[in-house]
């Protein structure tokens, strides 16, 4: 999984993925 390689870039990675749900809650509701 590329999640195991890019350990440096975790914080982006989480960061990013709670904009994702956050743009999917907002455009649901």
């Amino acid at each position: 999984s590329a999640d195991l390689e890019v350990e440096g870039s975790v914080p982006e990675v989480k960061l990013s993925f709670s904009r994702l749900c956050f743009s999917v809650s907002y455009s649901s509701d």
